[in-house]
């Protein structure tokens, strides 16, 4: 076997390998990704559970939430800091969803049901008047989100706010 044939069966032997490892590596991409996406879908499920459990677990605290979204201005200052607390930490979660999503982690069909939520809620006039005195502390990109996706959507006409009875929809909303 000359020099000449030995470095042709090293070279064929490289491209084997390489050919092997770039199979392995795609095979490993989406392992890893259908892992990411899965755990991506288990955190928002668990943060839906956070922000929802408070709610469920006190009375009192559900009704100043459905107080506070049909007239904000029936609350007193601790209550609308209790309610302003609640919201701000429920767009927050919901913020990080829309990144998630942006960057293909969320699954497009559990975005879906929460930007539904998330377009009924804000016709709500104490969530108006919680993202007009909050918005500023939000991403451009989400409050933009936010801005297009309400002036292009309409809510669910069958919208109960947390189950309650449906309201009228708020006047304008403001990105």
């Amino acid at each position: 076997m000359t020099l000449e044939q030995l470095y042709y069966i090293g070279e064929l032997a490289g491209v084997i390998v390489v050919a092997i490892t770039l199979i392995f590596l795609t095979v490993q991409v989406r392992q890893n990704t259908r892992a990411l996406r899965s755990s991506a879908a288990q955190n928002a499920h668990e943060m839906a559970e956070a922000i929802y459990h408070p709610v469920i677990a006190d009375s009192a605290l559900a009704e100043l939430v459905v107080r506070g979204i049909r007239d904000p201005d029936a609350l007193t200052e601790v209550e609308t800091a209790q309610f302003t607390s609640f919201w701000q930490n429920g767009f927050f979660a919901m913020q990080n969803w829309f990144y998630q999503r942006q960057e293909g982690v969320l699954d497009e069909g559990i975005w879906w049901g929460w930007s539904k939520i998330l377009i009924d809620i804000t016709q709500t006039p104490g969530i108006r008047r919680f993202w007009e005195h909050r918005r500023h502390y939000f991403s451009n990109d989400f409050r933009a989100y936010l801005g297009t996706e309400l002036s292009t959507r309409k809510p669910s006409p069958e919208y109960r706010p947390l189950g309650t009875s449906p309201l009228p929809p708020a006047p304008g909303f403001k990105a």
